[in-house]
C-alpha cells in the first residue's frame, strides 16, 4: 500500500519520480535490514540484489493518470471573473 501511495503522489506531481524511487528503495532497504536483524531472512549473497527482490516483494504496476488542473475543467472561472460578475449583478439589482 505504501508503494501505491508513493506512486499516486508522484503521478499527481507532488514528488519527482527520482525522489519517489529513492524513497521506495530506502523503505525496502529498511525492511530488509529489520528482517535480517530479527533473523527472519538471511542477507543476500549478492550485495547488488535489489532489496525488494531480496525480501520477496513484487512491485505493483501503476495505472493512474494525472488529474486535470481546475482551470482545465469546463465551467471554471477565475476569482476576477467571479468578482466582475458579482459587481455586474450588484449594479443591475440595485444593491450596494
Amino acid at each position: 500500500e505504501a508503494c501505491e501511495i508513493i506512486d499516486e503522489v508522484t503521478v499527481q506531481g507532488v514528488l519527482h519520480r527520482n525522489t519517489a524511487a529513492k524513497r521506495k528503495d530506502r523503505m525496502f532497504r529498511a525492511v530488509l535490514r529489520g528482517s535480517v536483524k530479527k533473523g527472519l531472512i538471511k542477507r543476500p549473497d549478492d550485495p547488488f540484489t535489489p532489496a525488494y527482490k531480496a525480501i520477496g516483494y513484487t512491485l505493483p504496476e501503476c495505472n493512474l493518470m494525472r488529474e486535470p488542473k481546475p482551470w482545465q475543467l469546463p465551467g471554471w472561472k477565475s476569482p476576477w471573473m467571479l468578482k466582475r460578475e458579482w459587481e455586474k449583478w450588484r449594479k443591475v439589482s440595485g444593491r450596494k
